[in-house]
């Protein structure tokens, strides 16, 4: 099995922002997907703990570890609570929203898949599940959607039960077949353009990607041109190439936050150079980078502030 995946921010928002959350474990050969509801608390939290759950254990239905995971959550809310009020921060929102049980939800998806190519998997809320045929066509969306996609999605709560029914869905991808697993961004423009029979060229273009750089351009192509909604959004393509094993190509939210911190680090250290060559009057506006509205653009300041460094250290 061949799998890629990759995952971005909000625009205008940066990678510790990002509320969606991936795993792929290839010894267990399993995959799953969440997406947290921005208005709840703690959402990102949640949704990796959910994650993670079904991943990194012999879990296959989710719903089974509810009732830990909620333990778990609730203890990380009150924790951080704690750090808060030592920090001296206001806790007022956080406080009333653990005393009303108003806490995280979050959307899931998460299949396993047999060596003979058969999967089987849950979903719930509109972190989607798509297979694809041979020539680019949409065979099956799971969980399956009526009409349209809404403002207010099926999620599991980090106090309740959540809302609506955890959808049970099982298939085989075949050789020359492929698996897309996707969150709201993407599964509503692919649903659309399923409505509209047009959605085999935009699968091809999710299909051709060769790169995290790649999958961005794209994002923001169709953020622009189709509208697509301004989102944390994932994608995960399963492709059967005729062997058992995984072959995995990632972009997991952890590399990401790792970069940011690194970019972060030495932005600081361009600031302190710059104020250095300034005493010095060394300074020109040739010196200054070129600078794009987007952090994930920003590889050329990160070099340029490297060799800055290195230059006037």
């Amino acid at each position: 099995m061949k799998i890629r995946a990759y995952i971005t921010h909000k625009l205008e928002e940066n990678n510790s922002d990002c509320q969606d959350y991936f795993r792929i474990d290839s010894s267990r050969k399993k995959i799953a997907i969440s997406d947290g509801v921005s208005q709840s608390i703690f959402s990102a939290k949640w949704a990796q703990m959910l994650v993670k759950e079904y991943t990194d254990s012999d879990c296959e239905d989710i719903s089974t570890q509810l009732l830990n995971l909620q333990k778990q959550w609730q203890d990380f809310a009150q924790s951080e609570l704690e750090r808060l009020e030592k920090e001296g921060e206001s806790t007022w929102m956080l406080e009333n929203c653990l005393a009303e049980k108003q806490g995280a939800a979050a959307t899931f998806c998460g299949i396993k898949i047999a060596d003979d190519g058969k999967w089987i998997g849950y979903a719930l809320g509109d972190s989607c599940l798509l297979e694809i045929s041979e020539d680019n066509r949409i065979l099956n969306f799971y969980p399956s959607v009526k009409k349209e996609f809404g403002n207010s999605p099926d999620y599991f709560d980090s106090f309740t039960e959540g809302k609506g029914k955890l959808c049970k869905i099982s298939g085989k991808l075949s050789e020359g077949q492929k698996l897309l697993m996707v969150t709201d961004p993407f599964g509503e423009l692919l649903f659309n353009k399923k409505n509209d029979n047009t959605e085999s060229s935009y699968i091809s273009k999710l299909l051709s990607l060769n790169s995290y750089e790649e999958f961005l351009a794209l994002v923001d192509g169709l953020r622009t041109t189709e509208k697509m909604h301004n989102d944390d959004s994932t994608l995960v393509i399963v492709e059967n190439d005729g062997l058992p094993s995984f072959e995995v190509e990632e972009k997991t939210l952890e590399h990401l936050l790792e970069n940011e911190k690194e970019q972060t680090l030495l932005m600081k250290r361009q600031t302190n150079n710059v104020e250095c060559m300034n005493r010095k009057g060394k300074f020109k506006a040739k010196n200054l980078p070129k600078c794009c509205q987007r952090c994930k653009h920003k590889n050329g300041v990160v070099n340029w502030v490297r060799n800055l460094f290195n230059e006037h250290k």
